[in-house]
């Protein structure tokens, strides 16, 4: 499946296998996958150029046990993940589809006594081969990981592999899930899915495809760089680098659309340059007549008997001779006496004519590719919400017929709700918050949080706190205000921080690498009429946003920021961000204190640009 599926991807050089048979005298070929659907199968051949008879082996493995369950929320996948990992005695996988995922579940499972590492790309190369040989040899029980763990990896042993969000494809589950119990004995996979998975997939699916313009850029790219329609380049650097906070696309992805679109042919990697020269010939030894491609050849580089050494470009020498990189590497084999270096190898590509209808044929390739996305989408969803035998829904999507395998997946067992009674017994999700507003008490709630605090923590750790969140690192055994404020939405709760810090009964310290959120002096002393004006009712009568924005402030404002942003060699953002602005424009604070209720103006931004603002709310430029 590398050559249908990923061959224009990330392994363009399976596509390399068909020209490479003939010279190896059309050897018998054996295409392994475990993952084909007949569909695939059919792509598989066709790659290969080959009429290949099929062996399958039946994808029924009787002591794996397949489960899938509906969660209400992240909240409740994250119980049954820290649940199955206690329960289950053996070494487990956690495929999630994030790299902060990947350290931030593992660090979960830690703090709940659970020996657990992360394992992703991001990671360097050497903490990444120290948290594999941990897991292989048993020092780490459970490994949280990207799919980019599992490749190569054979451990016998895995007791349960869970996947936190449905992956992309049946197929990537069949191979995934099918890395558990591989000694025999049995082994769980757990599919854990939500309602907002699906619009997850497609998120996911939309940023992997590619613009038009993005294809543009790539095929202008290689045109720049060729000799007229050969280019040997770094495929890698077809684009430019992304920015601090963009996802920069893979050219080579874009390399493939463009070959199926038949913009292009890709080769074999090939040298950039090459050096050749001829070796010393005994005295009286006569030179074989050799072709006259050879012939053509040496007097194109300028190859003579003096033993000197000649360099050439190899996509000029395919444009001169008309020969792909492939004949010029046959013809210099077949000379005995001829001795050459290679340069570093790298993507080589044939421009084709392009045609009136080149972007027809690109945005065929593109809608046929989103087709194909959501119908792998659409696959999985109905796994993972079906009621029929997960053995047979699996195996009928790889070609195979089987019978309901009646004891080894939950549908059959009729026990979808094993998982609920699991994670309960464990610590009990917490239910879906109702409370979209919060009151006085709520403010001094959180106030007695800080306060009993064992160790400070940011406000990250702080929500997770008062929601009770099972990614809490402080437990109900170590704050009384462990999930105090579980009724209440999430927003609402960070935006009552927020407020806290803004009205200056919380501190923010914005030069920790943490921003640890402490008690302020105001806050350590306030009461609850000290916080009426963070009751529902007070909220409604103060907010500025009843009142209208004074366009001429909000004018002066902005100019104010841009001269303060280019003086202090920071985004404006920094300074200020756009709503905040607005809200200045509309609330007219008169004072530093009228302005620590501005959202977002806390003590320290209220030193560092108070002045200027007040300044500028009275009309004074400067």
């Amino acid at each position: 499946h590398c050559i249908s599926l990923w061959g224009h991807d990330f392994r363009p050089d399976y596509l390399t296998i068909p020209a490479v048979l003939p010279v190896l005298g059309e050897p018998t070929v054996l295409a392994i996958t475990a993952t084909a659907t007949p569909e695939m199968a059919v792509a598989i051949g066709s790659g290969l150029g080959r009429d290949l008879d099929r062996v399958r082996a039946s994808l029924f493995r009787a002591n794996l046990h397949y489960e899938a369950h509906r969660c209400a929320n992240r909240e409740d996948k994250l119980a049954k993940v820290v649940s199955i990992s206690r329960k289950e005695r053996g070494a487990g996988i956690v495929y999630v589809g994030s790299r902060r995922d990947a350290d931030a579940i593992a660090a979960l499972l830690r703090d709940r006594g659970i020996s657990a590492v992360s394992y992703h790309a991001g990671l360097d190369p050497e903490t990444r081969a120290r948290a594999q040989e941990r897991f292989m040899s048993g020092n780490a029980r459970v490994v949280v990981a990207t799919v980019a763990f599992g490749m190569g990896v054979d451990k016998a042993d895995v007791r349960f592999i869970i996947h936190l969000s449905p992956p992309r494809s049946l197929e990537a589950y069949a191979q995934e899930s099918g890395r558990a119990g591989r000694d025999g004995r049995p082994a769980r996979c757990v599919l854990l899915y939500s309602a907002a998975d699906k619009a997850q997939l497609n998120r996911l699916a939309r940023l992997d495809q590619l613009s038009l313009s993005v294809l543009r850029d790539v095929y202008r790219a290689l045109q720049q760089t060729a000799v007229w329609r050969w280019a040997i380049v770094d495929a890698t650097k077809l684009l430019p680098p992304a920015g601090m906070d963009e996802d920069r696309p893979d050219p080579r992805i874009a390399l493939g659309i463009l070959e199926r679109a038949g913009l292009i042919r890709q080769h074999p990697d090939a040298p950039v340059f090459r050096v050749v020269s001829l070796a010393p010939r005994d005295p009286g030894e006569v030179e074989e007549t050799r072709d006259s491609t050879w012939q053509r050849f040496r007097a194109w580089v300028g190859v003579d008997d003096s033993g000197a050494h000649e360099r050439f470009d190899t996509a000029q020498a395919c444009q001169a001779l008309d020969m792909s990189p492939a004949e010029i590497n046959t013809l210099l084999a077949g000379q005995p006496d001829l001795i050459v270096r290679d340069g570093p190898r790298l993507t080589c590509i044939e421009l084709l004519p392009s045609g009136p209808d080149a972007r027809q044929r690109i945005e065929t390739v593109l809608d046929r590719s989103r087709q194909a996305a959501s119908r792998r989408i659409d696959q999985v969803m109905r796994y993972a919400a079906g009621r029929a035998c997960r053995h047979q829904v699996l195996a009928a999507h790889l070609g195979e017929r089987l019978d309901p395998c009646r004891t080894v997946c939950d549908v059959c067992l009729g026990n979808r709700s094993l998982l609920e009674h699991d994670a309960h017994s464990v610590e009990a999700s917490p239910s879906t918050p109702a409370r979209s507003s919060t009151t006085a008490a709520d403010a001094l709630a959180v106030l007695q949080a800080v306060r009993t605090l064992p160790f400070s923590v940011g406000k990250t750790g702080l929500v997770r706190l008062l929601l009770g969140s099972v990614e809490s690192r402080i437990r109900a055994d170590r704050s009384p205000s462990f999930g105090c404020l579980s009724d209440v939405k999430k927003a609402r709760v960070e935006a009552l921080v927020d407020r806290l810090i803004e009205g200056a009964f919380l501190h923010r310290d914005l030069d920790h690498e943490y921003k640890l959120i402490s008690l302020t002096p105001r806050g350590a002393s306030a009461s609850l009429d000290d916080l009426a004006a963070y009751g529902p009712d007070a909220l409604q009568r103060e907010d500025p946003r009843s009142a209208s924005v004074d366009q001429a402030l909000l004018e002066r404002l902005t100019a104010w920021r841009r001269q303060r942003s280019a003086d202090d060699q920071v985004p404006p953002y920094v300074v200020a961000h756009n709503a905040m602005l607005e809200e200045i424009a509309r609330a007219r604070p008169r004072s530093r204190a009228e302005l620590q209720h501005i959202p977002g103006f806390g003590p320290k931004r209220i030193d560092l640009y108070g002045d200027a603002i007040l300044a500028a709310v009275d009309g004074d430029s400067g």
